[in-house]
């Protein structure tokens, strides 16, 4: 397994050329070789040639559906057991606060999952 140095994967700014985002021409100087600009997050990867360095957009892949929202999909399967023992556990109990807490607990759960499925998208 090769390693790459910090040299390796940071721009130095001494005897590089100054290199630019191709979207909104941001200084990426000091960013690392291959990235996400910070003006404008348009993804870039640089290498040096015999004519000099240059920045080009690196294409991105989109997932399928179910990778994308897998996190959000096992928040909310994982939120069904919770308010089933919650049900289940204030029945034994015989105490409504235990239930009270399974719903905000299932509640929560629901909630970050579509959080989640939004920024999923998003990204």
């Amino acid at each position: 397994m090769a390693y790459l140095s910090k040299a390796d994967t940071i721009r130095g700014v001494s005897d590089e050329e100054t290199e630019y985002c191709p979207n909104c021409n941001y200084d990426l100087t000091g960013l690392p070789v291959v990235g996400d600009c910070p003006e404008c997050g348009t993804q870039y990867s640089s290498w040096s040639e015999s004519e000099g360095s240059r920045s080009v957009p690196v294409p991105t892949e989109k997932q399928p559906w179910l990778a994308r929202h897998a996190r959000s999909i096992l928040l909310v399967i994982a939120a069904v057991p919770v308010l089933a023992c919650s049900g289940v556990l204030s029945f034994i109990v015989k105490n409504d606060y235990v239930m009270g807490v399974g719903l905000l607990l299932c509640f929560l759960m629901v909630l970050a999952a579509v959080i989640a499925y939004f920024y999923e998208d998003a990204g």
